[in-house]
This record gives structure tokens, C-alpha cells and sequence, in this order.
């Protein structure tokens, strides 16, 4: 994520790596002609969040827990910052990947819109690797990308 996206919701928080694994991909995600094509690729997907055991949010802080069952009596959890809980709960099965992007765009007209878009790409792709949401095909869309159950 964004530690300008992060410090605009958290107002003046920067832990903006809390879904952690973006490492170089983020540097590569602020090249506007790999946004472009991340967004071609993926920008018509519907992210509808998957079946969790609980939910807990930290009102105080912003900062969003889930609760996933793992392999046999197994759980995984993980730990969501601000945009990553905004973007969460965006997920809903009703908006394309794009129109997210675009609300949050929106949102934070004075940052650079490739950077928001790559950051949310990002995430949007850790959040699909780590089993939080599924990308379900948009009747505009050619592919369904869904990650296997466990």
C-alpha cells in the first residue's frame, strides 16, 4: 500500500506495509505503462470478499483483524491497516476492481492517480494470495481468477 494513501487516512500513520510481500513490486507498480496493462488485465474483476471465521475491527486505530480457517482445526489471520480495511470492505461483489480505484481516486484528488492505482493493484493482488477475496469475472471480462480453497 501507499504510505501516501496511509498517511492520508491515518493522518500522519505510515504503516502502510502491513499487508506485507509488496517489497519491489511496488516500485515496479509506479511505472505507469505496467499500471496500464495491471489494469487491463485485471481492472474489469468484481473482488467479493471470501467466507471468513471473524471479523474484528479497531475502531480506534483504524486497523482491521480477519480470521480465515486454515488446513485442518487451523486458522490463518491477518492484519488489515486502514486503506487495506476501506478497500476490504469496498469488495463487496457490486464494484469492478476499476471502480474502486477510481473512488479512491477520487477520494485523494491531490495524489498521483497511477500511484493510487498501482498501490491498489498491489493490494488488491495480496489480497487475493492471501485468500481474502476472490475475483469473480465481469460479463465484460474473459477469465475468472479464483484461488483454491485451503
Amino acid at each position: 500500500m501507499s504510505v501516501a494513501i496511509g498517511e492520508k487516512l491515518a493522518e500522519g500513520d505510515a504503516s502502510g506495509s502491513d499487508l506485507g510481500g509488496l517489497g519491489d513490486d511496488n516500485m515496479a507498480m509506479s511505472q505507469p505503462h505496467l499500471v496500464d496493462a495491471a489494469l487491463r488485465e485485471v481492472g474489469l474483476f468484481i473482488p467479493v470478499r471470501r467466507r471468513v471465521m471473524k471479523v474484528r475491527n479497531d475502531a480506534a486505530t483504524g486497523i482491521v483483524f480477519v480470521t480465515l480457517p486454515g488446513r485442518g482445526r487451523k486458522v490463518r489471520r491477518h492484519i488489515l491497516n486502514r486503506t487495506a480495511a476501506v478497500m476490504y470492505q469496498l469488495f463487496d461483489g457490486t464494484r469492478t476492481v476499476a471502480e474502486v480505484i477510481d473512488l479512491f481516486t477520487a477520494k485523494f484528488p491531490d495524489l498521483d492517480a497511477t500511484r493510487i492505482a498501482g498501490d491498489l493493484l498491489l493490494a488488491v493482488r495480496t489480497l487475493h494470495r492471501k485468500g481474502l477475496i476472490e475475483l469473480k469475472q465481469n460479463q465484460d471480462c474473459g477469465k475468472d481468477h479464483r484461488r483454491p480453497e485451503g
